[in-house]
């Protein structure tokens, strides 16, 4: 896990045992969260499709989604943190894994590679 991003997992820890000590261990609640702020960028995205309220503006709209999508991820970062993950490891295992699918040669799940375990089939 790069520096920066150890620091923010660590920085984050420390001010959700200070600020929510009962919900510290508790990654459903921070799942709540997130889902909360996906609803979040949800609404601005909408909003700005219908150019309603303050969202037709492109600009309020986009901060609204950043705000969000960070948020988001804030949220993300504490669960992976409480299960132990590393962030940067998952994503990269991930991005390689979907990166790796090629649709147009095999439209019932992407992989190309037979050596690559398909998540949907049981082992």
């Amino acid at each position: 896990m790069s520096i920066e991003l150890e620091n923010y997992r660590k920085e984050l820890r420390s001010w959700q045992l200070k600020n929510f000590p009962k919900d510290s261990n508790a990654p459903e609640w921070m799942m709540v969260g997130a889902i909360e702020e996906l609803g979040e960028i949800a609404r601005a995205m909408l909003k700005f499709h219908q150019q309603i309220r303050e969202f037709k503006d492109p600009e309020v709209a986009k901060r609204a989604i950043s705000d969000g999508y960070a948020d988001l991820n804030v949220y993300l970062l504490q669960v992976m943190s409480i299960y132990g993950i590393d962030p940067e490891e998952a994503m990269s295992q991930t991005f390689n894994h979907v990166l790796s699918r090629d649709w147009t040669k095999n439209t019932v799940n992407g992989e190309v590679d037979s050596t690559l375990p398909n998540p949907v089939e049981k082992q």
